[in-house]
């Protein structure tokens, strides 16, 4: 009780590593945007479009890829 989305990507990152985080939150308030835009993350706002979450998702794993592929 208690724990936040953010607070619990915050912890997994701290024992495995940062990767990623994708937040979904029915509170879209200034103050949850701004905690989430600070700690590098997206933020999704419920009720949830399944069109948002996908490309957000898309633009996430290309990112990913991008990232992992080696410059020449």
């Amino acid at each position: 009780a208690g724990d936040t989305g953010l607070g619990v990507a915050q912890a997994l990152a701290g024992e495995h590593g940062g990767r990623p985080t994708l937040i979904l939150s029915a509170d879209a308030g200034a103050d949850v945007r701004a905690a989430v835009a600070e700690a590098g993350c997206l933020l999704l706002s419920k009720p949830l479009k399944p069109l948002a979450l996908k490309s957000t998702l898309d633009r996430l794993l290309a990112a990913r890829e991008r990232s992992a592929t080696p410059a020449d």
